[in-house]
């Protein structure tokens, strides 16, 4: 996964190219694609079908299969953009943000393990569902976590109407 994000800082001009998916990649690939990356996102230059390939790729490496690997944003990779959105517990609208290439390129699992509880990942994908526009999404796998801890810390902070940064 790391190779794939270095990949994406390369394809986004980042100046740092470490693997690591921080603020600065999340502000170059929203900056790239304002509206998100999807269907309907121009796909003639190298740029974007390399970062396509990119996204196709992280699905493969997560076990979600795309049916297509080919740098073209069709309906098979929007399909596979849905799939993981359903899993995260977020609304599938088929549409790439930062917010979803960066957990796509990560090694969370966002299936219920076989050690994790069905409860707890209804709770995640609920956090998700309600909080993730105040904090990364949080792996959906059913086992109680420091991400999911901080996710719920999140979200009695919005709740109380305080500062939301996730400490307690």
């Amino acid at each position: 996964m790391k190779g794939l994000i270095r990949g994406l800082q390369i394809e986004l001009g980042e100046s740092t190219i470490d693997g690591i998916f921080g603020n600065g990649t999340a502000t170059k690939f929203n900056t790239m694609f304002p509206n998100g990356l999807s269907e309907s996102t121009d796909d003639s230059s190298q740029n974007v079908k390399n970062i396509i390939y990119i996204l196709q790729g992280g699905f493969y490496c997560r076990g979600i299969d795309p049916e297509t690997f080919n740098g073209f944003f069709g309906i098979q990779t929007t399909d596979a953009v849905k799939e993981f959105q359903t899993q995260a517990g977020i609304t599938p609208d088929g549409i790439v943000t930062a917010k979803i290439m960066k957990p796509i390129l990560t090694t969370d699992a966002f299936t219920l393990l076989s050690s994790g509880d069905s409860k707890i990942r209804e709770i995640q994908q609920a956090l998700n569902s309600k909080y993730s526009s105040y904090m990364d999404l949080i792996p959906t796998n059913g086992l109680s976590d420091r991400k999911t801890s901080k996710g719920l810390i999140v979200g009695l902070q919005k709740e109380i109407n305080v500062t939301v940064d996730g400490i307690w």
